[in-house]
């Protein structure tokens, strides 16, 4: 992967550390990419799969190891004030974001560049 250092990128969906969401924050940390990645815990607890609550906290400790920048959020997707709260704690909490992975299709009209 090419090297992302100083670059940042949101990835939704990573509440679970064995999740395609946490894969992706493990692969773009490797590459130098701060992250900040959200999660939805009552979500998973209700599906088939299940999760635990305290994996987002572990997944962020995980990712801090790899030398990047990382914080996250719970953050209810379906929530029509969702994305202008994410980009904000976004921008607050790493900086303006680059890339953007979304494991689901709520946030299409809202546009990076």
């Amino acid at each position: 992967m090419a090297d992302l250092a100083g670059k940042t990128a949101i990835v939704t969906g990573a509440s679970r550390k064995k999740g395609i969401g946490a894969a992706i924050c493990r692969e773009l940390a490797k590459s130098g990419c701060d992250l900040f990645f959200t999660y939805w815990t009552s979500y998973d607890k209700d599906m088939h799969w299940g999760a635990e609550s305290n994996e987002p906290e572990q997944l962020k400790n995980e990712l801090l190891q790899e030398g990047v920048t990382v914080d996250c959020m719970e953050l209810d997707l379906a929530n029509s004030e969702a994305p202008e709260t994410l980009f904000k704690q976004v921008i607050e909490k790493v900086r303006y974001p680059r890339y953007f992975d979304q494991q689901c299709g709520l946030l299409n009209k809202y546009r990076l560049f």
